[in-house]
């Protein structure tokens, strides 16, 4: 933690800011309670909601509360709740981990990461405001749609979860006004959703890159976005 601190104390030094080490403001108050242009505030009363139009950046968001809508990039594992309601994408490892608030001159430095109760650096520095807004443009510019990477065996309990699995075509079985895939990988089988009448595949190892889900009778299946060859 020091050293994410000096850091940051460092990064401020640079763009002409002042630090105050401030006692925690109530819990509610942490992006309402601006501090002063050029200062930082110490908080862990910190929420997202709290931001009018936030973008957020970090290795994880599990266990945070984000607003629909929100913008999000992570380079780690994002909670199912998030990925549904937020626009995640996906990027190489981030080399600091925020929320900005660009249109009101705010941004919240999490030197903690994402998490609830988190340490959180609150300031409204317009150098460091804009820093960190080129930042997250150019993670954004350049991330992919969020998904995680599971092998069929690995995809139990993870419900609501965009993923990428892989395996073989054992069956192709009409399915409501689709159809069904029966995939196998290493004796587990995995139920894939599809519109497209996809028998050429039938045999083909493929890879699948969609979203989990249970049907009717509460089986895992993943409703696909995307399904290709395995070269």
């Amino acid at each position: 933690m020091l050293d994410a601190l000096s850091l940051l104390v460092g990064a401020a030094a640079g763009a002409g800011a002042a630090l105050v080490l401030a006692r925690r403001p109530a819990a509610g108050t942490a992006a309402r309670g601006a501090p002063a242009a050029g200062a930082f505030q110490l908080t862990t009363g910190w929420r997202v909601s709290e931001f009018d139009a936030p973008v957020v950046v970090a290795r994880d968001v599990q266990g945070v509360q984000v607003p629909a809508g929100t913008r999000v990039v992570a380079s780690g594992l994002v909670d199912a709740q998030v990925q549904n309601d937020c626009d995640v994408r996906q990027a190489p490892p981030v080399r600091a981990e925020f929320v900005l608030d660009a249109q009101a001159g705010r941004a919240l430095l999490l030197p903690g990461g994402a998490r609830a109760g988190s340490l959180g650096l609150l300031t409204t520095d317009a150098a460091i405001v804009e820093r960190l807004e080129t930042e997250f443009r150019s993670l954004w510019d350049k991330a992919e749609p969020y998904l995680e990477r599971y092998r069929i065996g690995e995809l139990r309990g993870r419900d609501g979860v965009r993923v990428e699995t892989e395996g073989e075509v054992q069956d192709v079985l009409p399915w409501k006004d689709g159809f069904m895939l029966r995939l196998e990988d290493q004796g587990h089988v995995l139920g894939v959703l599809v519109g497209k009448d996809p028998s050429a595949l039938q045999g083909q190892r493929i890879v699948v890159r969609g979203q989990l889900g249970r049907d009717e009778g509460g089986y895992v299946v993943l409703e696909a976005s995307d399904v290709r060859r395995v070269a």
